[in-house]
């Protein structure tokens, strides 16, 4: 499969208004079944969002409970999409381009479409809020889900691997550099300039601000520098297999459907092309929150679903020099968080980072 170019689905168009998406015509094109009215309230999701989005709760026919969803965000509030220059409203994107109509079981999606105004955009999902896992400190997911979540990534990322229809421009994917540097100093820098004072921003200056206190203040500052300037770790994961990568693979974003072995992934706000590893590690920390040290056996759990995948395509001469160098993206994207979440995890994950670092020079 590698470096195989393969078809996508003709892409899509986002429709010019939320009401237009809305209407009861093109519910019914959309949804394959008749619709004949349709009505809107305000919702609030299990988790926050901290792009301030709004939601709304849509009821098809006069439905006691909502099919559907929608999500809309404006941009000049988005700071994720600030933070990794995204200018062709990624949410919207991965729809409108036939990325997310190629997940297939155990993973899946929710989109069914999307629309953009002057100010933001909205999409447009299936309600599956009943199967979202509780996004609690210190409340993991179960055994069971852990391991659903690890078999969809894998499945995810298999279908995508190194796949050259990626890197069409029409995607607007982000990179491993846009990943490792979209918690940054100097992004929130960019963040503040763009939005003016920022809640979010103080909060990530805060975590590197108490980062040296936590850990070895050489691999603080080492981190520090990757976090600002993600160069040298792009170019050396070049050498390195890549596919389609989430990036933000948490419990807030994940519901299980267990009976049907479904795994639902939300808030496709930053997808990369990227090494595997990267929602991996995202996963292994986000739903692990309780936990000192990255979960050694979820990563070798991970890396047999892979395998299973891919066969001879598999390699530990890829695998763990790509793995070294996504704990030394993740860490310099997430550790902020990881100090104002779980300080006593601080020492763990950074210390994992020193074989990744070495190979920077």
């Amino acid at each position: 499969m590698t470096g195989e170019r393969r078809p996508t689905t003709a892409p899509r168009s986002a429709f010019a208004s939320t009401d237009e998406m809305l209407s009861p015509d093109v519910l019914t094109s959309l949804l394959a079944r008749p619709v004949r009215s349709v009505s809107r309230e305000a919702f609030t999701p299990a988790g926050d969002s901290s792009t301030d989005a709004a939601f709304e709760a849509i009821h098809l026919d006069g439905e006691p409970t909502p099919s559907l969803i929608t999500k809309t965000v404006e941009r000049a509030r988005d700071w994720v999409a600030i933070a990794t220059r995204d200018d062709v409203d990624r949410e919207v994107r991965v729809w409108e381009a036939g990325l997310l109509h190629r997940l297939s079981g155990p993973v899946t999606q929710t989109v069914v479409a999307g629309a953009r105004s002057d100010s933001g955009y909205t999409v447009l999902m299936r309600n599956v809020s009943y199967w979202l896992l509780p996004d609690l400190p210190g409340v993991p997911p179960s055994a069971s889900q852990q391991n659903l979540a690890i078999e969809a990534m894998a499945s995810m990322h298999a279908a995508f691997w190194m796949d050259e229809a990626l890197l069409d421009p029409f995607n607007g994917l982000s990179t491993l550099a846009g990943f490792t540097g979209h918690c940054a100093p100097g992004t929130l820098e960019r963040i503040r300039v763009r939005m003016g004072a920022s809640g979010m921003a103080d909060w990530l200056e805060e975590g590197w601000d108490k980062l040296p206190t936590l850990t070895d203040a050489r691999l603080a500052e080492d981190l520090r520098a990757v976090a600002d300037d993600p160069t040298l770790v792009a170019e050396t994961a070049s050498a390195y297999p890549w596919t389609l990568a989430h990036t933000d693979p948490r419990p807030a974003n994940v519901a299980i459907d267990e009976e049907r072995r479904l795994v639902y992934l939300l808030d496709w706000t930053r997808p990369a092309v990227a090494p595997p590893a990267v929602d991996l590690l995202y996963w292994v920390f986000a739903a692990n929150t309780a936990c000192a040290t990255p979960r050694a056996e979820l990563i070798d759990a991970y890396s047999a679903a892979l395998e299973r995948r891919l066969g001879s395509g598999f390699s530990s001469t890829w695998w763990e020099p790509q793995l070294n160098l996504c704990f030394v993206a993740f860490v310099a994207c997430f550790v902020p968080i990881i100090v104002n979440v779980n300080p006593d995890a601080v020492v763990g994950w950074t210390e994992r980072c020193r074989p990744g670092l070495r190979t920077l020079g």
